[in-house]
């Protein structure tokens, strides 16, 4: 198999430089095996170092030797677009930011059929949850509650109350007592 070479317009000295000052991950590593091919190390050689594949090595060079600089920068993945406009999401938002439902709280299912009604585009429930995850909403879920709590002693710990043995501290021996709240 042939050797590939490093002929792009940059020389080894220039490579290191943009190696060391490269912030992005996939970059670095790109101009590190990039520096080091143009060093005169081999594409297998330089795959150990770098811990990538020779095939990868042999694209970065590639990539350099046809497109120049500009193709060995990591591209930003934006993914695929959403099946909803930025305004269908805005209505979503104001549907979870002010409940209507009877229970005043939303479900993914009760709002992947809301979308299906409203903006005919069917969602599965994963979907919906990505979606709220996206927009930074989160899963409400009530506190658990003993079936044998005794909610007046609650209510009243919540108000600064303390009792003892069914008596208001106060009152406890007839003497005047300070409370702790």
């Amino acid at each position: 198999m042939k050797a590939l070479e490093v002929i792009g317009d940059l020389s080894v000295e220039e490579l290191k430089g943009r190696y060391l000052g490269c912030k992005n991950k996939r970059e670095r590593m790109r101009w590190h095996g990039l520096w080091l091919v143009k060093s005169g190390m081999n594409a297998p050689a330089v795959a150990k170092v770098v811990g990538r594949s020779v095939l990868t090595v042999r694209k970065w060079i590639r990539w350099y030797n046809q497109e120049g600089t500009e193709r060995i920068k990591t591209r930003p993945n934006e993914g695929r677009t959403s099946w909803l406009s930025q305004e269908q999401f805005q209505t979503m938002e104001t549907w979870l930011d002010n409940p209507a439902q009877p229970a005043g709280r939303w479900t993914g299912g009760l709002l992947k059929q809301k979308i299906s009604e409203e903006f005919k585009i069917d969602y599965s429930l994963h979907g919906i949850y990505y979606i709220l995850h996206r927009r930074m909403y989160r899963l409400k879920h009530p506190r658990p509650q003993h079936p044998k709590i005794d909610r007046q002693s609650q209510e009243d710990f919540k108000k600064g109350v303390w009792i003892k043995a069914g008596r208001n501290t106060k009152e406890i021996s007839g003497r005047e007592t300070k409370d702790i709240l």
